[in-house]
């Protein structure tokens, strides 16, 4: 697949419930937990994780031809990030 193809349709899924081909924006900032505690969309808190950010790092992940990618909300965020692991 080229890369333009992949720029177009990589970390874009068809929504099982009401079958949008456009993916939509999540502005929420905290999601709904079951009554057991669990979380069945997979999300807790918008700024650690949201449907938007894991599209986006499936996409960059794809574009790089790498395993995986990681967003951040800033280039100082990430420089934080890495002088942290280090």
């Amino acid at each position: 697949m080229k890369i333009e193809t992949k720029a177009v349709h990589v970390g874009h899924h068809i929504e099982p419930g009401t079958r949008d081909v456009t993916p939509a924006i999540h502005l929420s900032t905290t999601f709904q937990k079951s009554a057991d505690g669990s979380l069945p969309g997979g999300y807790i808190y918008s700024r650690a994780n949201n449907p938007n950010r894991a599209a986006l790092e499936d996409a960059l992940a794809s574009l790089e031809e790498g395993t995986a990618a990681i967003a951040f909300s800033s280039g100082n965020a990430a420089t934080a990030s890495v002088f942290q692991a280090l």
